[in-house]
């Protein structure tokens, strides 16, 4: 009885409520002298009631969903050109870093050139200051040897002043010979004798002054020689003088040379410092930015091998006169194995997909991972994203590769792959037109097709993976590796 009774409360309760709310109407029509009356029940007035308010509750919701997802798509939109503009500069950054190895390596190779030069040029010195010793001790021995000449000279000038001194003592003796064969001879026969001695004296005399004319005029000569002789010493200590000047001088040149070079050489290792620093940064820039995306670099570019073949002769520490201070042969090494490194990593970076596939505006619909199958609801993993733009929008490839794969594909539709090398694929599906064949090269913005609906798909999107040594990755990780590497800094 209660519950009959609660029921019949209710129904009252609803007869009272459609009374109230949605008692019977009648809508008169008058159509020139003609009345006609058109009944409104309340089960009609409800049931237009409750249609008005189920539209007036879709397009409130039919409203809020456009806004979410145009919000969305503004999002995402923005989200991509940063991303675009983050991954341009970084390029360009990358670009500049490698210039300025290459003008930095250019000035390395002008500088060791300029020491070696330097270096042949203070060999060549040191040559000359050993010949300039070598003259110098050749005009001592000159030297010695224009003393002894002249000591020679001299003693024979003493041995002729000697002989003369002696031809004038018996000049004077035999004077006095005759002078007293004058007063003893006085007949015919002494004066005969007289004569004759007279005469032969007369013979020796001239003999005798011929012999001292011929002493004068050797003595004359070796006067003159004597006088060369000491010509020659002058020259050979005025140019003892010079030498030594001109050695003075050089020494002070190779000291200079010496000065420059130690400060070049102090230079060069700075500079060797600053370059390894600046590469090292470069290296670990681009190291961030490929392990952004989940990639191991050591595995990818492996380091290079720290011994180097080498060769050619012996040549002791102590035989170099001069060598360059402060250069460290460990820093080349090393600079030389990061450049290889550097050049390695710039390599795999112009390889990897960093780019967004897309050029015009477009969002993000469907996710990398785990996701609700738009045909059986079911769940199921998505190994790629899907973006949404109009049909046949132009896709390009995000970097250059060969196209390995160009047709058709049972659930991808009209499909690309492209190898980027290093074991990285990216694949293309559900194109409208495809733009490429296999075994074609492709370059970084080059046209691979246009975006379609192709194959199973519920609308016009392109269904974008990225690929390494088989496995499925996370695209949208390449596309915010750049903005991630830029918040870091």
């Amino acid at each position: 009885m209660t519950l009959r009774a609660g029921w019949a409360r209710l129904r009252r309760r609803e007869r009272e409520l459609r009374e109230r709310w949605f008692p019977e109407r009648q809508l008169i029509l008058r159509e020139g002298e003609r009345a006609r009356a058109l009944r409104l029940r309340p089960g009609f007035q409800i049931a237009c009631a409750t249609a008005l308010a189920l539209g007036v509750l879709w397009s409130a919701g039919a409203t809020v969903t456009t806004a979410v997802t145009w919000g969305s798509a503004a999002l995402a939109d923005a989200e991509a050109d940063r991303l675009r503009a983050a991954y341009g500069q970084l390029i360009d950054e990358v670009s500049q870093q490698h210039s300025k190895v290459l003008d930095i390596t250019q000035d390395l190779e002008h500088y060791r050139s300029y020491l070696l030069t330097l270096l042949e040029q203070n060999q060549t010195l040191r040559r000359d200051l050993r010949s300039f010793a070598n003259q110098l001790d050749g005009a001592d021995g000159e030297t010695q040897r224009t003393a002894a000449a002249e000591q020679a000279l001299r003693g024979q000038l003493q041995d002729l002043g000697r002989d003369l001194v002696g031809v004038s003592h018996r000049n004077e003796l035999l004077q006095s010979d005759v002078s007293q064969l004058r007063h003893t001879l006085e007949g015919e026969d002494e004066r005969a004798r007289f004569a004759a001695a007279r005469a032969a004296l007369d013979r020796r005399m001239t003999r005798l002054e011929q012999d001292a004319n011929g002493a004068l005029g050797r003595t004359q000569e070796l006067e003159r020689a004597l006088t060369a002789k000491q010509q020659l010493v002058e020259q050979a200590q005025s140019a003892r003088r010079q030498a030594v000047q001109d050695r003075d001088q050089l020494t002070a040149k190779l000291t200079d040379a010496e000065q420059r070079i130690q400060a070049m050489a102090q230079a060069h290792e700075q500079a060797l410092a600053r370059l390894s620093e600046q590469t090292r940064n470069t290296i670990g820039e681009v190291e961030r930015i490929v392990g952004a995306v989940g990639l191991d670099t050591k595995r990818l570019v492996p380091q290079r091998a720290g011994k180097q073949s080498r060769g050619g002769p012996f040549v002791p520490w102590n035989a170099r006169r001069v060598e360059p201070e402060g250069h460290s042969e460990e820093t080349s090494e090393a600079l030389s194995t990061d450049i290889a490194r550097l050049d390695g990593l710039r390599q795999l970076l112009r390889v990897l997909p960093l780019a967004a596939p897309l050029k015009e505006n477009f969002s993000i619909t469907s996710t990398f991972g785990y996701r609700v199958d738009p045909f059986n609801n079911l769940g199921a993993f998505h190994e790629g994203v899907d973006m949404q733009a109009p049909l046949r929008t132009r896709v390009l490839a995000p970097a250059p590769g060969k196209v390995v794969f160009a047709g058709w594909h049972a659930s991808y539709g009209r499909t690309v792959e492209i190898d980027h090398g290093y074991g990285v694929k990216t694949r293309y599906a559900h194109l409208d037109r495809i733009a490429v064949h296999e075994g074609a090269g492709m370059a970084v913005g080059q046209e691979i097709g246009l975006l379609g609906a192709s194959g199973r798909t519920s609308g016009t999107h392109l269904h974008y993976e990225v690929l390494v040594d088989g496995r499925p990755r996370n695209p949208l990780s390449f596309l915010r590796a750049t903005a991630d590497v830029r918040k870091n800094r």
